[in-house]
C-alpha cells in the first residue's frame, strides 16, 4: 500500500494548507507485505519532518506490534457508528432490560433472558434462542477489564477474548468490538453475525 500525504480533513472536509501542513504535504508512506514460509513480514517506509522524527520512532513499533498480536491472534472486528451520547450506549449496552430488546442478529431469533454483573471478575450471560424453539444457547463469560463509558473487555467460554470500545466522536459514539474467533465457522460468517447484532443495537439505541 503506497500513498501521499496531501492536508488534513476536519468533519470530513478539506482543509486550505497552511505553514504548518505544507511542511509535510506531500509526504510518501509505503506499507509492504512480503509472504515466505507461511510467514508475512510488514515493512513500513515512510517521509517524516525533523519535529516528529522521535514520536514515530517510539510509537510506530508499537503500534506494529498490535498489529502483529491482533494478526497472530485471528481477531477479528465489527464497528458502528451511532448517533447517540457515549452515556446513552453505555446504559444500553450494559443493562439487561435494553440487552434482551437489541441482542439478535436477525428478526427470528430473541434474547429472553439477560444477566449482567458489570466488573472485573463480573459475570455475564445472554440467553440466546431462536423464536421457534428449534435452537438456543447461553453467551456467557467474565469481564477482565471495566471503565465506564470507554471500554469493556472480557473471556467468554472456551478463554476467547472479545474487547469493546466507546468513542466520543462530537454527537456521536463509534462502537468498536474486537474479538478473538472461532475455528468451527467462517471468518465471514462470524463477523457478520457480530455485525448483525451490532447494527441491530445501534437502530434500537437511535430508535429509543
Amino acid at each position: 500500500m503506497y500513498f501521499t500525504h496531501v492536508g488534513e480533513l476536519t468533519n470530513f472536509k478539506e482543509l486550505p494548507l497552511d505553514d504548518a501542513s505544507k511542511a509535510w504535504s506531500g509526504a510518501i508512506e509505503n506499507y509492504e507485505l512480503i509472504e515466505k514460509n507461511g510467514v508475512v513480514t510488514l515493512t513500513v517506509k515512510m517521509d517524516i519532518v525533523e519535529k516528529h522524527l522521535d514520536y514515530f520512532q517510539n510509537n510506530f513499533p508499537k503500534g506494529l506490534e498490535v498489529v502483529k498480536k491482533l494478526a497472530e491472534e485471528k481477531m477479528l472486528d465489527v464497528v458502528a457508528i451511532v448517533n447517540a451520547s457515549v452515556e446513552k450506549i453505555w446504559s444500553y449496552w450494559t443493562e439487561p432490560k435494553h440487552i434482551m430488546i437489541w441482542n439478535n442478529a436477525s428478526p427470528d431469533w430473541h434474547t429472553p433472558r439477560a444477566e449482567n454483573d458489570l466488573r472485573v471478575g463480573g459475570k455475564f450471560l445472554s440467553r440466546m434462542e431462536a423464536k421457534d424453539g428449534s435452537f438456543g444457547f447461553d453467551f456467557n463469560g467474565i469481564y477482565d477489564d471495566v471503565k465506564i463509558n470507554q471500554l469493556i473487555s472480557y473471556k467468554i467460554d472456551g478463554g476467547r477474548k472479545v474487547k469493546i470500545t466507546f468513542e466520543k466522536i462530537d454527537d456521536q459514539t463509534k462502537v468498536t468490538e474486537l474479538f478473538e474467533a472461532e475455528t468451527e465457522n467462517s471468518f465471514e460468517l462470524q463477523q457478520g453475525g457480530w455485525q448483525a447484532i451490532l447494527n441491530n443495537f445501534k437502530k434500537y439505541v437511535e430508535g429509543n
